[in-house]
C-alpha cells in the first residue's frame, strides 16, 4: 500500500468515526517557513494556560487566498517504529479555525504539542503539506505554550 493510500485511508476511517487496530503509515515532514515568516512570534495567544495557537495564511496554486475554508489541527501519533507519523483529525472534534478573505487563519486554545494540519469539506479532505512539499505530504509543527506558532504561507490544492 502506498503511502499516500495509507493516509486517505486513515482520513476516511477517523472522518467516518471507524477505528483500524492496525496503524496505516501516516507522513513525516518539517516546518520550512518561506522568508520573512516568524514561526513563534512573541505575542501571547488567546486560550487557556498550557496552550498556544496556531496562524498562517493559505493559498491556492495560483497564489490566490482561499477563502472561508476550515483548517483543523491534526494529531500525530506515534507510529509502530516509534515516530509520532500517524495523521488524524475529525471534523467534528479537532480545534479548527477558517480562512477569511485574504487567506488568513487562527486556531486558538491548541494544548502544547507536535501537530499537522488538514483541511475539509463536505466534498473532501486533505493534508496540508509544508512549503516546498508535495500534496499528500503533512507538515508538522509544534504548539508552545503561551505562543503563536505561525506557519507562514502555505499553498494547497482548492478544495471543491
Amino acid at each position: 500500500m502506498t503511502l499516500r493510500i495509507a493516509v486517505w485511508l486513515l482520513l476516511v476511517l477517523t472522518l467516518a468515526g471507524c477505528s483500524s487496530t492496525q496503524p496505516a503509515p501516516g507522513v513525516v515532514s518539517t516546518l520550512v517557513p518561506e522568508a520573512g515568516d516568524a514561526v513563534t512570534p512573541d505575542r501571547e495567544p488567546a486560550g487557556s494556560a498550557g496552550s498556544g495557537s496556531i496562524s498562517g495564511i493559505l493559498l491556492d496554486e495560483a497564489g490566490e487566498p482561499i477563502a472561508d475554508l476550515g483548517v483543523f489541527v491534526a494529531t500525530l501519533t506515534e507510529g509502530p517504529t516509534g515516530e509520532r507519523n500517524i495523521v488524524s483529525f475529525s471534523p467534528t472534534s479537532s480545534k479548527r479555525g477558517t480562512t477569511d478573505a485574504q487567506g488568513r487563519f487562527i486556531i486558538n486554545d491548541v494544548p502544547a504539542d507536535m501537530y499537522s494540519l488538514a483541511v475539509w469539506t463536505p466534498v473532501s479532505s486533505a493534508l496540508i503539506p509544508g512549503p516546498g512539499e508535495a500534496e499528500g505530504e503533512a507538515i508538522q509543527l509544534e504548539v508552545r505554550a503561551g505562543r503563536n506558532t505561525d506557519v507562514g504561507t502555505l499553498r494547497i490544492k482548492r478544495p471543491r
